[in-house]
């Protein structure tokens, strides 16, 4: 731990899988703690806000963290869309959850069904055939196409469930068009969460950071 002067820490499969915990993960985490290592947890899940995410660790593995240290695909996604959207081109369209809408939302974009300029798919548990179709026919009309990440499925309890890039793989499929995908192990996510982490440092080059 010591060679070490920041991680990024994945959630899903890694500090808990759904519910169900993970002993080791809290004992690592109050580790960084005791020691002021600075740690980024990173997730490509896009259904949660970081509060969310902290209440979460809190309430069900008795981990216990601030905001600022969770950062998301659906926060990169909205970083980066804001960093590329003119002010008056921030229609979108969004096959996703409250996390990634709110993140969009936070950047002052408008989630649209009618003449989008993005189309956005991350995970969605209520998805439907008809939020596909929209989706490819807005992409057919011009819109860009965004993917949050391309994980094919996500651990939980049960099992390993269809993942956002599934869902993704399906408009891609359905357009013949290939999206821009954010989320890791994509250099767009990996070089804002790194600045993110590096922030915190007044020397930022004396760091050397790993990816668990």
């Amino acid at each position: 731990m010591s060679n070490y002067k920041g991680y990024f820490i994945d959630l899903d499969g890694t500090i808990y899988a759904g519910k169900k915990r993970i002993a080791a993960a809290k004992r690592f985490i109050e580790k960084l703690q005791e020691n002021n290592i600075p740690f980024l947890f990173v997730t490509n899940n896009t259904t949660k806000m970081p509060r969310d995410v902290v209440n979460n660790l809190s309430n069900n593995h008795d981990i216990h963290v601030k905001e600022s240290n969770v950062y998301t695909a659906g926060l990169s996604t909205a970083d980066y869309m804001d960093k590329i959207a003119s002010l008056d081109a921030r229609k979108v369209y969004v096959i996703g959850e409250t996390g990634l809408c709110t993140a969009l939302e936070n950047k002052n974009f408008t989630i649209t069904t009618k003449n989008p300029d993005y189309v956005v798919v991350g995970l969605d548990t209520d998805v439907t055939y008809e939020k596909f179709c929209i989706a490819v026919l807005a992409i057919q009309n011009g819109a860009t196409f965004i993917g949050t990440n391309p994980d094919t499925n996500i651990p939980n309890e049960r099992g390993m469930l269809p993942g956002a890039g599934s869902l993704v793989d399906l408009v891609k499929y359905a357009t013949q068009t290939e999206p821009i995908i954010i989320g890791k192990p994509k250099s767009i996510i990996l070089k804002k969460m790194l600045w993110k982490l590096l922030a915190c440092k007044k020397k930022m080059w004396s760091w050397s950071v790993i990816i668990t």
